[in-house]
């Protein structure tokens, strides 16, 4: 008899949490409508329309029941399994039992057994479940006599039993007809509940992924500033320390290590950043771009994922081993492949705590790559729906994005990712690519080497490197492409050469004796070789590529290039480097046209002001700050002296689009504001905004001091600025 009850209990309980389900989504929505309407008819009841009887106490009661419902929802992990049963509770106390005590106790007032009538049409409403309308309306009615019985004050009678027999035939209609609607809402909008509901969930996480996304990237800007400011403070680095040379002030093992720090920060962000411009395309549902897909070596790339990875301590980094069976050629975007690393890494290093003694093993064997780890496993059950969204392998605190997410990037390069896994033994993911031919590689490089013949047409190179082998192969991967190529064994050699010649190119080693890659293109950079100041300087080197590129941007080359590396990739990195040299130097010379010119920096965040006020110090620019688009438009129309604005497209008061109309609407005597939008998100959404609002250019937040500098060159148009069209400059 005992188990037969707690069979019963059990099943009523599940029912209950199975229509709970259904209904949860309204839980705030029930809970302010009775944690308001018992008082408001409490106080109808009392002061407006007067009953035979009407009950503080309970009325109250269950006021205080339906307001801590919406509660509920921020339940505490152990107590999420009551809520059900709260929930059903709060309803049945508040609705028929309550209304089934009050008719008793006013003799079948009219008022209450029209209430009641309300209660069987409502219940079907709040619950959402026949089982629990039912179940409601029996247990509320029987609650509400007995509390009537126990409460009733000695002598009360039920005289006036007439009326709610008079209504007896609409509570019945209204029984029949709220059990069918009942059981017609579970058979037939059961499935579009969820699917609403579904649709909702995923809404509102891609609103909260676009929203972190957002949020993060001004944090991160202002590390980067950071940063890059710290990379201007530091002194180039040394290679080694040369007789009869004055003492660095740092030693360089501590500079080195400083310079790693460094780019490790740098290349984060670097990271951070390209992996939230990927996170907002997946929210608005933009495909990764193919156009992104270069051929990397599978080796090289995976490498330099393990190298990138910020691990915990040195402990951790030596549990994970790489190990290279045999490369081969992959066609990706590189920060998503490196991402996909990424979560794989973390995800097996999280165990490792649970378990010390796991390892990981990253395996490069063509056609695939497989990331193997010694943890706990994963049950089969979990297998086949792992990479699904929202499911986490017992995860705390995981989303269940990541692996998702990790599918969907590789079946975008063409190859797909799987799992095989063994409970207690080990966890191995295994990355699959399609196959590359080599008449597809053999293409690639022609489509290169047709590129570089014509480009490299009449240049002169100077290769430099104390290896004789390294110089030797260099030469050869440019010979009949370059019109000469020249070798130096050093940073000394290299500077008297290009004292004595004219060169176009210059591939430098940087760890050199007499006098190191560093050292020698910053003597360059400052003259040392007249005429060469502005030549196009890319580092060849064995360092890691991310603390290279840091390095090397000091002391101000235009590229590196890693050892080894195939012709292909050294003639597409020497080209790109020397473009970015051409470049450089257009825009110094551009940039001299920026000093003295006068701009508005209108955004809400001061931090980002800051930072586009100190990019606009270093070009010889004047800023005036606004807080918001009104204060904006009023130093704009009292002040014709600026140049240009910087206008943040999310700003109080009024907002970028509306003070650019604003501006516009304003401008008098064909004279005509340059104006930049600042953004965070810079979407077609945005784009046709801004245009439309008469903006003339667009700066994606963060934004570096190259590309503001670039943008401010294209709008600003020295040339009308000079003759007057855009009111005086303030000298």
């Amino acid at each position: 008899m005992a188990n037969t009850i707690l069979g019963l209990a059990y099943d009523f309980r599940r029912k209950i949490s199975q229509d709970y389900e259904l209904s949860k989504e309204t839980l705030t929505s029930v809970g302010w409508i009775g944690a308001i309407g018992h008082p408001i008819y409490w106080f109808i009841w009392v002061y407006i329309f007067p009953q035979p009887y009407e009950s503080t106490y309970f009325r109250f009661s269950c006021a205080l029941l339906f307001a801590a419902l919406p509660l509920c929802k921020h339940a505490p992990k152990a107590l999420e399994r009551w809520v059900p049963i709260y929930w059903f509770t709060s309803i049945t106390l508040g609705l028929p039992a309550i209304f089934t005590f009050l008719m008793l106790m006013s003799d079948f007032s009219k008022i209450y057994i029209t209430c009641g009538v309300m209660v069987i049409f409502v219940l079907p409403l709040f619950l959402r479940g026949i089982t629990s309308v039912l179940a409601s309306l029996t247990i509320g009615t029987v609650s509400g006599l007995l509390i009537y019985l126990i409460s009733s004050p000695p002598g009360h009678s039920l005289s006036n039993y007439q009326e709610f027999l008079e209504f007896s035939p609409l509570l019945g209609f209204a029984l029949l007809t709220g059990s069918i609607f009942t059981h017609g809402f579970k058979e037939g909008v059961r499935a579009e509940e969820l699917r609403i509901a579904a649709e909702e969930r995923e809404k509102s996480l891609r609103a909260l992924a676009g929203s972190i996304a957002h949020e993060m990237r001004n944090p991160l800007g202002q590390i980067r500033f950071s940063l890059h400011s710290m990379r201007n403070l530091l002194p180039r680095p040394i290679a080694h320390v040369e007789p009869d040379t004055a003492p660095p002030t740092v030693s360089p093992a501590d500079l080195n290590a400083i310079y790693r720090h460094l780019a490790q920060g740098e290349t984060s962000i670097n990271r951070g950043l390209q992996i939230i411009g990927m996170t907002l395309n997946e929210v608005s549902g933009k495909p990764i771009d193919r156009a992104s897909f270069e051929y990397l070596s599978a080796s090289k790339a995976t490498s330099k994922a393990v190298e990138e990875y910020s691990f915990d301590s040195p402990g951790e980094r030596d549990k994970v081993t790489l190990e290279v069976r045999k490369d081969f050629t992959i066609k990706v975007n590189e920060t998503a492949y490196i991402f996909i690393l990424f979560n794989l890494i973390k995800n097996a290093l999280y165990y490792f705590k649970q378990y010390p003694q796991a390892t990981l093993l990253i395996t490069v064997n063509a056609p695939c790559v497989t990331v193997r780890d010694t943890g706990p496993g994963i049950a089969p059950e979990m297998l086949n729906k792992l990479f699904g969204s929202f499911v986490s392998a017992g995860k705390a605190g995981g989303t269940g994005l990541g692996l998702a997410y990790c599918q969907r990037t590789m079946q975008a390069f063409g190859g797909d990712i799987v799992c095989n896994s063994v409970l207690g033994s080990y966890t191995e993911f295994t990355l699959l690519f399609p196959p590359i031919s080599e008449a597809e590689i053999q293409l690639e490089e022609h489509k290169v080497m047709s590129q570089a013949v014509p480009f490299f047409d009449g240049k002169r190179v100077l290769v430099v490197d104390d290896q004789p082998f390294v110089r030797q192969s260099t030469c050869r991967a440019l010979e009949g492409i370059a019109t000469r190529v020249d070798e130096a064994e050093d940073g000394a050699q290299a500077i008297t050469k290009l004292r004595l010649g004219i060169y176009d190119l210059v591939v430098m080693d940087l760890d050199m004796p007499v006098l190191d890659g560093y050292a020698a293109a910053e003597q360059i950079r400052q003259g040392a070789a007249p005429g060469h100041e502005e030549v196009a300087i890319v580092a060849y080197t064995a360092e890691s590529a991310y603390v290279a590129q840091v390095k090397t941007e000091k002391v101000g080359m235009n590229g590196f290039v890693s050892k080894p590396c195939s012709q292909t990739e050294l003639l597409r990195t020497l080209q790109a480097g020397m473009q970015t040299a051409a470049e450089a130097t257009r825009l110094k010379g551009a940039a001299r046209r920026l000093v003295g010119k006068r701009v508005l920096v209108a955004d809400d965040c001061a931090s980002n002001r800051k930072i586009t006020v100190a990019y606009l110090r270093t070009m010889g620019i004047q800023s005036v700050e606004a807080q918001n688009g009104q204060e904006a438009l009023d130093l704009a129309c009292m002040d014709e002296r600026f140049d240009a604005a910087l206008l943040d497209m999310e700003m109080p008061v009024m907002n970028g689009v509306q003070t650019a109309r604003a501006l516009r609407s304003a401008e008098t005597g064909g004279r005509r504001l340059p104006l930049i939008a600042l953004t965070a998100h810079l979407c077609d959404t945005h784009m046709t905004q801004a245009l439309e609002a008469g903006m003339d250019g667009f700066v994606s937040k963060p934004f570096s001091d190259a590309h503001l500098r670039t943008t401010l060159l294209k709008v600003l148009h020295p040339e009308r600025a000079a003759s007057g069209a855009n009111g005086p400059s303030k000298p």
